[in-house]
């Protein structure tokens, strides 16, 4: 009984195994490429850049007129910090925080304070 199971099985995987063999030429419309037409199209592919390396998807680079200057990159950097466009760290995201927080002190203001506050006897410091 064992021995039909196995016979029958075989039968079918190499049947259905026959049924594939015939259509291996169907993607290349019947017609089978030399050696170099394969080697020609696998070099086009390259020159393209459209065959990937690994997991890397390729990367189709948009085509620009001319590339900026070191000035215009630096320029653009100064403007962008300027503008409260750049961030720290790698979680925050441009505008997280507040660019205008209003009127602010200049460091010379704080200091007074800070020895007014201390002659007054008013400065708290925390202790641990």
């Amino acid at each position: 009984m064992k021995a039909q199971t196995a016979l029958i099985g075989f039968v079918i995987l190499a049947s259905s195994s026959l049924c594939w063999a015939g259509s291996s030429n169907q993607a290349t419309g019947g017609q089978s490429l030399t050696r170099e037409q394969v080697r020609a199209e696998l070099e086009e592919a390259r020159r393209q850049g459209l065959l990937m390396e690994g997991d890397v998807y390729p990367v189709e680079m948009p085509t620009t007129g001319r590339s900026k200057t070191r000035a215009e990159v630096l320029q653009e950097l100064q403007e962008a910090r300027e503008q409260g466009l750049l961030y720290l760290h790698e979680g925050e995201y441009p505008g997280e925080f507040p660019r205008d927080t209003g009127p602010g002190r200049t460091r010379a203001e704080v200091l007074r304070e800070l020895e007014q506050a201390r002659q007054e006897g008013t400065h708290v410091v925390n202790e641990p």
